[in-house]
């Protein structure tokens, strides 16, 4: 009899490129490897832990989740690893928020508004359900902060970001999706995957298409890359909704696989 995690139907590797065929032991390694190979930092990685368990979320809280995500977090040897310090134009003055990405400022302050005001409503609807809960209200969700950002002028938020509240918002219930969610999940579920081989990330729809402000849930990728988490779920000892381990491991995995493809497409261009 086999344990729990193995003989899965996923393609897996370790960093050296062996094959791993345990799912518990792919978790736990590449959830090592994310502290290692990312650009991250002990304390912020601890707050997002702990924002999942939030009953309510203050304003501040609501723009420490958006620093995380858009990168907006500091990280280098002089600062402790239980502090947070914000980087580039990351600030909050007179009770107003800024940030920005690598192409522009970001103006977030009617977001972090909204959803600091409509956190406790969101977040009493998910009290100990399983990942996937009611997709008519993450739906719900995503939609209020679509048509919010379409009213505001002061508001730029893509859809990664808005899924990531919905994350936080829902306690852990809807996944977060990404670029390297996207590459680990196209390259585990290809039975044919070799190390090198390039994959494809695939993109959430435009925020303010049906796809996306309407369907999200229920249709298309996101609802794919949801199913999926639950099968890892179901045949390893880790939850999603408990901890950020999968995510951060399949984060993970997505990146040095998006490496390993680099490497060979700038092999086969040395040669020409």
């Amino acid at each position: 009899m086999s344990k729990k995690g193995e003989n899965m139907n996923f393609t897996m590797f370790y960093p050296d490129q062996t094959i791993c065929n345990n799912i518990n032991d792919f978790v736990k390694c590449y959830n090592q490897l994310y502290f290692y190979d990312t650009n991250t930092s002990v304390a912020a990685e601890k707050l997002s832990d702990n924002l999942i368990n939030q009953t309510k979320f203050e304003k501040e809280d609501v723009f420490n989740i958006l620093a995380w995500k858009i990168d907006g977090i500091a990280v280098n040897s002089t600062i402790s690893p239980n502090e947070i310090r914000y980087k580039r134009k990351w600030r909050v003055e007179n009770g107003k928020f800024y940030g920005d990405n690598i192409y522009h400022e970001l103006k977030m302050n009617s977001v972090i508004s909204y959803v600091s005001k409509n956190s406790e409503r969101w977040l009493a609807h998910w009290d100990n359900k399983e990942i996937g809960y009611d997709p008519k209200c993450a739906q719900n969700v995503v939609s209020e902060i679509v048509s919010l950002t379409n009213k505001q002028s002061d508001t730029y938020l893509g859809e990664v970001y808005i899924v990531a509240l919905l994350y936080f918002v829902s306690k852990g219930r809807w996944p977060i999706f990404d670029r390297f969610a996207s590459i680990a999940m196209n390259a585990m579920i290809n039975p044919k995957m070799k190390p090198y081989d390039n994959v494809v990330d695939t993109k959430l729809p435009q925020k303010n298409s049906i796809a996306f402000s309407q369907k999200i849930t229920t249709v298309g990728k996101y609802a794919d890359y949801l199913h999926f988490i639950k099968v890892i779920q179901s045949e390893s000892d880790y939850q999603y909704c408990i901890s950020r381990d999968i995510d951060r491991a399949l984060w993970a995995y997505g990146k040095i696989v998006n490496k390993w493809s680099k490497i060979k497409e700038n092999s086969q261009k040395q040669k020409y």
